[in-house]
């Protein structure tokens, strides 16, 4: 839906009348430069904490979108996906980031980001408040999978982490399995539709046996996977005992298991 000028003037009169609000979605809505050089004005003036936005913008106007991380000290949350920041230098993202000290959230999926992904885990493993980060469907390659496992080895705060829909195969889910080794506060990953094998599969059950961390393990369509792997998993869960939830789904295991 266009947000024209007659809405945004009404909007910004809200705000300078002066309206607190703390969620703002603009999901699906198409903007343009001078809608938004407006907007961030007005939203400097609020204590908004939550903003969602899915919408296709350019290098200057996403720019001007990250203003707000560093000029709105008090968003704790930020959906960026959809938004075709796959252009955009991951430094942009992370400048602002340093700023702002309150971010929990931060998801940034379907972006096609695998270019930024060493700058945004650079800067990421040394956040002290983000704890749930989505890097979903950005076509992460093995480097980026290996970028993310040195940013799972130093993260001290990172609850959840979900980096479903990206090509790791099974190298890169090594790379992030060797990292849980050393990680000590991620509770729940998401790895759906990532393209790893048995022997990936059995690298992270090994693993499993000794985290004593993670609840929750979602892998659903991961089509490689066959019987085998999934003995090796069982017999993980034999010796973990704090895995208490496991998504799977879509594979060729038999149906006897």
């Amino acid at each position: 839906e266009f947000i024209d000028n007659k809405a945004l003037n009404r909007f910004c009169k809200i705000i300078d009348d002066g309206f607190r609000f703390y969620r703002l979605f603009l999901e699906g809505c198409i903007v343009g430069e001078t809608f938004l050089i407006q907007f961030i004005d007005a939203l400097q003036k609020s204590n908004m904490k939550y903003l969602d936005l899915e919408i296709n913008m350019t290098k200057d106007c996403f720019r001007m979108i990250i203003k707000i991380l560093s000029t709105i000290r008090t968003i704790i949350y930020i959906n960026l996906n959809y938004c075709d920041i796959y252009q955009i230098d991951g430094s942009m993202i992370i400048n602002s980031l340093k700023e702002n000290q309150l971010l929990r959230v931060l998801d940034i999926s379907k972006n096609k980001i695998d270019i930024s992904m060493e700058c945004i885990s650079h800067t990421l493993a040394l956040n002290k408040t983000l704890s749930v980060f989505n890097i979903g469907h950005n076509k992460i390659s093995l480097h980026g999978a290996k970028v993310t496992a040195s940013m799972l080895e130093i993260t001290r705060t990172l609850l959840y982490l979900n980096i479903s829909g990206n090509s790791l195969t099974d190298d890169g889910l090594v790379s992030i399995a060797k990292a849980l080794k050393l990680n000590k506060s991620l509770i729940r990953l998401d790895i759906d539709e990532c393209g790893f094998f048995d022997k990936g599969l059995s690298e992270l059950s090994k693993v499993l046996t000794e985290n004593s961390i993670l609840t929750h393990l979602s892998m659903f369509r991961n089509e490689h996977i066959t019987d085998d792997g999934i003995n090796t998993l069982l017999n993980a869960l034999e010796i973990n005992k704090t895995l208490l939830v496991i998504f799977i789904s879509n594979t060729t295991i038999s149906n006897i298991m």
